[in-house]
């Protein structure tokens, strides 16, 4: 398993890469499906404000009066 890894992320370009993702999720089943929807759909989900610079960030969080702050930071 390693040397396909190995293969994949130093040897493979993008093409034989997608090819060999298409072939994988045919073979799988429901469950890896479902495992593999759940960690993408957690990934896909970030919080976009610690992705900015940090003068950026200050600056968007400065427009917020404490009240929106304290919501923001329950989900963020």
């Amino acid at each position: 398993m390693l040397q396909v890894v190995d293969w994949y992320t130093n040897e493979w370009d993008e093409t034989q890469k997608n090819e060999f993702l298409i072939k994988l999720l045919l073979k799988l089943d429901e469950r890896q499906h479902f495992f593999i929807s759940n960690l993408l759909s957690v990934k896909q989900y970030k919080d976009f404000i610690t992705l900015l610079p940090v003068h950026v960030s200050l600056r968007i969080l400065s427009y917020l009066t404490p009240k929106q702050l304290v919501k923001a930071s329950r989900v963020s």
